[in-house]
């Protein structure tokens, strides 16, 4: 009954992660060999990258990816977090939003850019593979709150460097 259970709840998310591929995508028309890399990546297309997830002009470099998609010990949610220091440089992290939407109770004028979405949905994608593949549940929540905390721990990390004496 367990087993009946994870497989709906996965098959849901395959379904989840399908309709984001299905509106954000690069097309059918356009290459998939070397794409033009978005400013937040940090790698485009390749011999020492790997696509993050099959559906998205997403790189990662071959041997961070190897060692988080294979790593049995993470969870979905810390391979997500690691996927995303993987593909995104450091300033982008540090001032960007998951959405670009502000903060709640936060004036519209205060949100930050949003992320690129396709390395935000290619994420997803890559952490949903990763539970399938190793069998252990996912929740799409988790994935999302992975990817802010991320975010959060950058700022984090800036404004200290910044202001040492604010520690």
């Amino acid at each position: 009954m367990a087993d009946d259970n994870r497989a709906a709840s996965l098959e849901k998310f395959r379904m989840l992660v399908d309709a984001m591929h299905s509106r954000s995508t690069v097309s059918q028309t356009e290459t998939l060999e070397s794409p033009p890399i978005h400013n937040h990546l940090k790698f485009g297309s390749g011999s020492k990258t790997q696509r993050l997830h099959k559906d998205f002009a997403v790189f990662i470099q071959r041997n961070d990816f190897f060692s988080i998609f294979h790593n049995e010990k993470l969870t979905p949610s810390a391979a997500a977090r690691r996927a995303t220091y993987g593909i995104f440089k450091t300033q982008v992290l540090q001032q960007c939003s998951i959405n670009g939407k502000p903060s709640k109770g936060q004036p519209l004028e205060s949100a930050r850019p949003a992320l690129f979405s396709d390395g935000v949905n290619a994420i997803k994608a890559f952490a949903c593979d990763f539970a399938v593949h190793h069998g252990k549940p996912i929740e799409m929540s988790k994935i999302n709150a992975a990817i802010s905390n991320v975010l959060n721990e950058e700022r984090l990390l800036f404004r200290n460097s910044q202001n040492p004496s604010s520690r």
